[in-house]
């Protein structure tokens, strides 16, 4: 059986331990999933992924039915998950959170490290992954190109020359998430901190120059395949056609609106805690 819903509030920790809250709407999850990661605890994907804590919301409402069977009853299957309220989880947590004393002290606004990550990834990994763009090519090029739905051909330029389109997405949706999680690893920046705008910034778009600069070294078309005589390797074959995507420079208001102050303090949070849940 599982444990009481009455465990007491000093009996709960965070960090540490994987939770599932269930019963509520999008932006209040939102909130409290960011409060088990600044408590140093995570979010488990499902009941089997080693978790600790079942947190109930409004459970009496039309999806009561698929919340019992999909959670409730399979949790108590399990001895060491205990169920608790949200009422109680939010008292655990904000009990433990330690606030930083120079955080305290200080009147600026602060930003989570999975924050930052959340918004870079709806934003400016979205900008990077759905960008296209158009190019002439030589007709043969074109035509396979798109033979293999890797472009589209747009318009004739003459009896040799054709005008492609070609989607990013197409080349680098294998491991983008595995590329942008390299780049974009916030445990290169020092937590517990108060960042300028300017510095935060600058971090940002280094870490962009640094992704596309990786994507613009995948080729669009190997020169070997249709210029053999050029050379078997397609990274030293002159023919080869790179995937060409501009550099782009983000403002910290461009990623959130409301990030238009001049200091942060950057709450710490380790990156493989949050990851996985937020780049998917």
């Amino acid at each position: 059986m599982a444990k009481s819903k009455k465990t007491d509030i000093k009996d709960i920790i965070i960090k540490g331990k994987s939770f599932i809250i269930i019963g509520i709407d999008y932006d209040r999850r939102d909130y409290l999933e960011k409060l088990v990661r600044t408590n140093k605890g995570r979010m488990a994907k499902s009941i089997v992924d080693n978790l600790d804590y079942l947190v109930l919301g409004e459970t009496n409402g039309d999806d009561y039915k698929y919340i019992k069977n999909k959670f409730i009853n399979p949790a108590k299957k399990i001895p060491s998950i205990t169920i608790i309220s949200l009422e109680d989880f939010e008292n655990a947590a904000t009990k433990s959170k330690v606030i930083n004393k120079n955080k305290a002290k200080s009147k600026i606004d602060s930003m989570s490290k999975s924050e930052l990550v959340k918004f870079l990834w709806d934003i400016v990994g979205e900008k990077i992954y759905s960008y296209k763009y158009s190019t002439n090519v030589s007709k043969q090029e074109g035509e396979y190109l798109e033979n293999d739905g890797l472009a589209k051909i747009l318009k004739k330029i003459n009896k040799n020359e054709v005008k492609i389109e070609i989607k990013a997405e197409y080349f680098i949706d294998q491991n983008f998430k595995e590329d942008f999680s390299n780049n974009f690893n916030t445990d290169n920046l020092k937590g517990n901190t108060e960042y300028t705008v300017e510095e935060i910034e600058d971090w940002i778009n280094n870490c962009v120059n640094k992704l596309i600069d990786l994507f613009n070294g995948f080729a669009v078309l190997g020169g070997d395949i249709l210029y053999p005589e050029e050379g078997s390797n397609p990274w030293e074959n002159s023919k080869t056609i790179y995937l060409e995507i501009p550099t782009f420079e983000f403002k910290l208001k461009d990623i959130n609106k409301s990030w238009n102050k001049g200091n942060y303090f950057l709450e710490d949070e380790e990156f493989e805690s949050f990851k996985d849940h937020i780049i998917s």
